[in-house]
């Protein structure tokens, strides 16, 4: 199977955006809970209480005891973490599968360099993943609104006549592999979990997946 590969986004496919937001937040509430007079533990309650106005929270809550944690403090805080993240056992034991089966596997995936650097670290991806394979396109001033990470990965796996893309965000996962011939995966969030929408009706056909999957399991 060296000529068939499978390439994956990282986030809400390989594990879920959420837990990286939970783990940033768990950090900021051990750096600046004492400045909010609170535990780490509180304040991290008061963060989830309203996760988009996590940040904010954190500011008015030090501003009472006349300590300024500004956004731009908490930005550099969670953008630098070392998340704890990991792929779930299920997500594993397909991609092990799918090694034995002798696919080739890799990632295309977005996002400013050092967060995503630092969550392909705390993931292991080089378990699964030839390091060759694995592309954060911020790296190459690129990303998936374009065709070069794609092309970029043709390139890399020279001899594959066969690419499945599997991601799960219709804005930017599809349209260039659609494009390119790929086979082209959706994996569903019927929870609505995920960072990013799956309201496909809102998106040119090109845009859309091939197939659309509830696990990953199914790939085999």
């Amino acid at each position: 199977m060296g000529n068939k590969a499978f390439i994956f986004d990282l986030d809400d496919t390989l594990y879920k955006e959420r837990d990286y937001r939970a783990s940033g937040y768990r950090i900021i509430a051990r750096c600046f809970a004492a400045a909010c007079g609170m535990s780490p533990e509180q304040l991290y309650y008061e963060m989830m209480a309203d996760p988009t106005q996590a940040f904010e929270r954190v500011m008015d809550l030090a501003a009472k005891y006349g300590v300024s944690v500004s956004i731009d403090t908490q930005l550099s805080v969670y953008r630098s973490q070392l998340p704890d993240i990991a792929i779930d056992d299920n997500t594993c034991a397909v991609l092990e599968e799918l090694r034995r089966r002798g696919y080739l596997l890799g990632i295309i995936t977005d996002g400013r360099p050092v967060g995503q650097l630092n969550k392909l670290a705390a993931l292991q991806v080089t378990r699964f993943f030839d390091p060759e394979y694995v592309i954060p396109t911020a790296l190459f001033n690129t990303d998936k609104t374009e065709e070069t990470p794609f092309a970029m990965m043709e390139a890399r796996m020279e001899g594959v006549c066969s690419f499945t893309y599997v991601g799960d965000n219709p804005f930017k996962d599809f349209h260039y592999p659609n494009l390119r011939g790929w086979d082209t995966v959706m994996l569903a969030d019927p929870e609505g979990v995920n960072i990013h929408h799956q309201r496909l009706e809102e998106y040119p056909r090109d845009f859309r997946p091939k197939r659309i999957i509830h696990s990953l399991s199914e790939l085999l």
